[in-house]
């Protein structure tokens, strides 16, 4: 048989063992197999061959180069998928390891993430402080075989061929220490916040790449563009070494960095993406930290590995993707390969379309484009143990439970470090500056004034002189009080705003408890959730500011002087030597006038001149006439005495004690006596011209310094206050958009299902049940929609109207029965009178003396508050008027997200969000407003006034004979203080008849209300950073719908439909 079985040399037949098995046949070739083949250059050679055909023509090469170029490809679909219905792209988790950084394929990277090629990041201590230390000093190319104790005794350290030497290092020390000084600084002053700061390893490089500051830092651009990068080992490497140099130095003070937020964030992140993909260059941490979070949805739905890790040995860092899917953190079709085995995990047809996958997110029915409802089961919002896989592709936990993540996962993201002078704080700071720098001036005038002499009421005397340059005075210095004061209102109140609002603490702590708390403005219900911190700043703040205009209005007063002159009627030969006369007095004007010592005046400056109760710049005065000689040899026609203590104008000599007193300067004449023999005549004698014998003005300003010093004891307080409210540590809710923006990342319980209600909707009570707890029972609310054309009045409470318009008639009735009781009395000026004599000028006829029997001292300061107690009024007023026109501005802005998508107004803004330095008041509204208060307190200054005369006798020099206080009013000033005042009310009611836009019910300022309409849906993370738009959200079932913002397409309100 072996003897058969040898080969017969001698033949020409192959051995059938040799045959069979060499040429075995073969089965056929599947239709589906490629064929191998490169890339044919001679195609190329009028052209040059691009990067693309370049990996295409590697498709079919075989070994690695058909892994590369399945790569791109999957690469590629990851950067081309867009979802359909939202247009939301793949979010790519980039990951790589430290010794990319170190290479030139750093500036690879940074390129990516410059241009927002990657969503996030993930990588080694390496990867991160490599990057910043070649932005200090360079990395050298060196060589593999460099020798290891050689280097280290020139300070050098070697990273495969590249050479770092020791002195970066050193610089990254003098670098980043500052940094972390800061960084401490601002975790113990956020110590006793409501959320105190414990730094995540994201934030910390978010704040290195900012700091660092260069173009040429891969972390410089992700802070820039707010692409997450994550280091879950960040104290691995120098990095590590920095931290425990700085505990030494900080101690016994500790940076802490909380990895678990970060933990927390990098899995929220894959659960909100619609589709996600894993690009990981090496291995280690920074591939299993990628894939581990891709295992919170489900699995990534493509992946790349780049690595030269081989599965053998057991390693997470050389399994291929096949051993993720058996994990669940890549889905089990998925687009995926490694990239160093020649094994392909992906189906490998390069026809393969990514855009067919369903996609395995949460199963909701979201508004497409078309508007149309995607009918999904909804239930995942409000039962726990929804699952969040589609019906399609479930996910069990190996006990058959629902792998949906636990109900915290959907709170809201731990938040940056807010930064210290922005936002409110800003603005509350430059309200410290403004009382700081008014303060200095206060301090300055108090000073200035100590300087000058003391009046013989007790106070000091600034200005003693003309009149008319008194007035100037009088009326300019209580227009800068009035806008000092002013300034200090409108900051005071926005500070008082900040600290009214409520924090989310405290709402949280309202809610349960049937509790409703006002957003943006102070409101009787927040007060006993502030806080005695908050409690006693205000405090201070109110009782600092509301008297200030009254306080302030009060530390400067004029007086006005005045002298019993005498009035002489004389013949034209008084001015010559031949005068004759029997009166001593008219002799000694005689003398003057004879040595031209008196002021020629002509009739027609003489007669208004002297038609006024209180003159001050004439002891005497002639009125020399046309009458050559009186027959009874007598020069003087008649003498008259002015007596100006009476507040009865004593004017009559003026016209002679005529009945009508309206004399003609052109023909002025007075009657006098002349006799020939026994025989008595009546004459009359035409007044030519008048000498008036001048006399030192001593009208004056005064200041009250025990006024001032209050005035400056609370411009302290206000100071101190406002510097402590700039560094005190919490989080208002002073703008619709931060309450949104709050509710919308934590969203509240207490309101879930309440629907599209408005303020007015709310109203409940809380009912105990069998089991010793509590719920929510609404009164008569069915959830229907029931469209109204809401005026501005509705953005208010009924509560605050009634409060502000009573106060606001109350003020202006009262100031129009005082007006009309002006001008029906007694010889009440003119205003053509009032308004040539000046606002604030004190005329007989509108002066009473209302503080009699007590000392001067006591009359002055007395008649100084009284005048000025109105303006205590006229700032409650403005507080309340203000606080009114901000809850219609807030629901303006509430009810615009029906009409517009946008971002929401915060103080601190994030990604499409506004940044805004106003409270619910616009510039636009506030400015006007407050200088509209500011002229209201100046012209009640010039509407009611202290009127001090002081009298003097007609001697040389002239004798003080008494001082009447009394208190001075000005029809014509208050006049125009009611025009204002009632347009401001006018307007203020005319706003309130102006319609809100529909689409949405009006919230008001109600914290309940407000927080109905802010529950996203599960599994959309960060939605307060998008711009939004309210509307319908989805769909329930029974026909029911959800309402609510969203950043996504939304649909309108339709009366009668069913709204949760």
């Amino acid at each position: 048989m072996a003897d058969q079985e040898q080969a017969d040399t001698s033949g020409h037949a192959a051995p059938s063992t040799a045959t069979s098995a060499v040429l075995k046949p073969s089965e056929p070739v599947s239709a589906n197999m490629r064929q191998v083949e490169g890339i044919d250059f001679d195609k190329h050679a009028e052209s040059e061959l691009t990067v693309s055909e370049l990996l295409a023509g590697m498709a079919n090469m075989g070994f690695q180069a058909s892994a590369v170029s399945e790569a791109a490809r999957i690469i590629d679909n990851m950067r081309e998928w867009k979802d359909p219905d939202t247009g939301d792209k793949t979010t790519i988790f980039l990951g790589y390891t430290s010794n990319l950084v170190s290479s030139g394929l750093r500036e690879i990277l940074r390129w990516l993430v410059q241009h927002k090629h990657v969503s996030a990041i993930v990588t080694t201590a390496g990867g991160i402080e490599e990057d910043f230390i070649k932005c200090l000093a360079p990395t050298y190319l060196g060589s593999f075989d460099l020798k290891g104790a050689e280097l280290r005794a020139q300070g050098m350290n070697r990273i495969g061929n590249l050479i770092v030497p020791n002195s970066n290092y050193c610089a990254f020390e003098d670098w980043i220490i500052p940094i972390f000084d800061a960084m401490l600084e601002e975790q113990e002053a956020a110590r006793n916040d409501e959320e105190p700061l414990d730094w995540m390893p994201s934030q910390v490089i978010h704040r290195l790449g900012k700091e660092i500051d260069s173009p040429e830092s891969i972390y410089y651009w992700a802070y820039k563009n707010d692409i997450p990068v994550f280091c879950p080992a960040l104290t691995d490497g120098s990095l590590g070494d920095m931290l425990f140099f700085h505990r030494f130095k900080s101690s016994p003070k500790k940076l802490k960095f909380d990895t678990v937020g970060d933990v927390y964030r990098i899995n929220s992140l894959a659960l909100a993406a619609k589709r996600a993909g894993m690009i990981i260059l090496g291995g280690g941490v920074v591939k299993h930290h990628i894939a581990n979070a891709c295992l919170m949805r489900n699995g990534a739905d493509s992946a790349v590995y780049i690595n030269t890790a081989q599965e053998y040995d057991g390693s997470d860092a050389g399994a291929r993707p096949d051993e993720a899917v058996s994990w669940g953190k890549i889905k089990a079709n998925a687009d995926s390969v490694k990239i160093d085995d020649s094994y392909l995990d992906s189906p490998g047809n390069p026809d393969y379309d990514t855009s067919s996958q369903k996609n395995d997110g949460i199963p909701l029915r979201q508004i497409s484009k078309s508007g149309s409802l995607k009918r999904h089961a909804y239930k995942a919002l409000e039962t726990p143990s929804a699952n969040l896989d589609t019906p399609d592709s479930p996910s069990k936990s190996p006990s058959g439970s629902s792998s949906r993540p636990p109900s915290d996962i959907f709170k809201p993201l731990p938040k940056a470090p807010l930064p210290k002078w922005s936002g409110w704080r800003f603005t509350v700071a430059s309200g410290s500056l403004t009382t700081t720098v008014i303060l200095i001036f206060n301090i300055a005038l108090l000073g200035w004034s100590y300087r000058h002499e003391w009046s013989d009421t007790g106070n000091l005397l600034l200005y003693r002189g003309d009149c008319n340059e008194m007035k100037k005075i009088d009326t300019w210095s209580h227009f800068a009080i009035n806008l000092l004061s002013t300034l200090l209102l409108g900051a005071s109140n926005y500070a008082m705003q900040v600290l009214g609002a409520p924090t989310r603490k405290n709402i949280d702590e309202a809610h349960p408890k049937g509790g409703i708390l006002e957003i943006g403005i102070s409101g009787f219900g927040n007060w006993r959730y502030m806080g005695w911190k908050r409690r006693g700043l205000w405090i201070a703040l109110t009782t600092s500011t509301i008297p200030l205009h009254l306080l302030y209005n009060s530390v400067i007063f004029s007086t006005t002087s005045a002298v019993n002159y005498n009035a002489f009627v004389v013949t034209s030969t008084f001015t010559n030597s031949g005068f004759n006369n029997s009166n001593a007095l008219l002799d000694t004007l005689h003398s003057k006038a004879i040595n031209g010592s008196l002021t020629n005046i002509t009739t027609s400056d003489c007669y208004p001149t002297f038609n006024t109760n209180y003159i001050a710049d004439y002891a005497n005065v002639v009125l020399v006439t046309n009458v050559a000689q009186n027959i009874m040899n007598d020069s003087l026609l008649a003498h008259y005495e002015h007596d100006s203590r009476s507040q009865n104008p004593d004017l009559g000599w003026l016209c002679d004690y005529h009945y009508d007193c309206t004399v003609d300067p052109a023909d002025w004449t007075y009657s006098y006596e002349s006799s020939a023999g026994t025989t008595a005549t009546t004459a009359t004698a035409k007044v030519d011209y008048c000498l008036g014998e001048s006399v030192e003005p001593k009208c004056t300003i005064e200041l009250i310094p025990a006024l001032l010093i209050t005035v400056i004891a609370c411009n302290i307080v206000k100071g101190l206050a406002f510097i402590y409210l700039a560094f005190l540590q919490f989080d208002p809710l002073i703008t619709i958009g931060q309450a949104i923006a709050s509710f919308l990342e934590n969203p509240d319980p207490t309101t879930v299902g309440l629907g599209a209600h408005s303020a007015k909707d709310v109203r409940g009570h809380w009912i105990s049940n069998v089991h010793g707890g509590t719920y929510w029972s609404e009164l008569n609310q069915d959830h229907i929609y029931k469209p109204e054309r809401r005026r501005w009045f509705s953005g208010a409470s009924p509560m605050r109207w009634v409060l502000t318009i009573l106060a606001c008639f109350f003020y202006w009735i009262v100031g129009l029965i005082c007006l009309i009781a002006i001008q029906f009395s007694d010889g009440h000026p003119s205003f053509a009178s009032q308004w040539s004599a000046g606002f604030g000028a004190i005329i007989p006829s509108a002066i009473k003396s209302i503080t009699s029997g007590v000392s001067q001292d006591a009359a002055v300061l007395g008649d100084v508050l009284i005048a000025n107690l109105p303006q205590l009024v006229l700032s409650l007023v403005y507080v309340a008027f203000n606080g009114l026109f901000t809850c219609m501005l807030l629901s303006r802005e509430w009810v615009s997200f029906a009409r517009f998508r946008k971002g929401l107004r915060v103080h601190w803004p994030q990604g499409a969000q506004r940044a805004t330095y106003w409270l619910s008041l616009p510039y636009r509204y506030s400015l006007p407003l407050l200088i509209a208060s500011g002229l209201l307190h100046w012209l009640l200054s010039q509407s009611i006034f202290v009127a001090q005369i002081n009298v003097f006798s007609s001697d040389d020099p002239p004798a003080k004979i008494l001082s009447l206080n009394a208190i001075g009013w000005s029809g014509l000033a208050l006049t125009l203080l009611l025009a204002l005042g009632g347009t401001m009310i006018l307007t203020l009611l005319g706003f309130g008849f102006l319609h809100y836009s529909p689409g949405i019910p009006v919230s008001s300022s109600n914290s309940r209300a407000i927080s109905a309409a802010c529950h996203p849906l599960p599994g959309k993370f960060n939605e307060s950073t998008k711009r939004l738009q309210y509307g319908v959200i989805a769909e329930l079932d029974d026909g029911k719908y959800r309402v609510g913002f969203s950043s996504e397409e939304v649909k309108p309100l339709v009366a009668g439909d069913h709204y949760e």
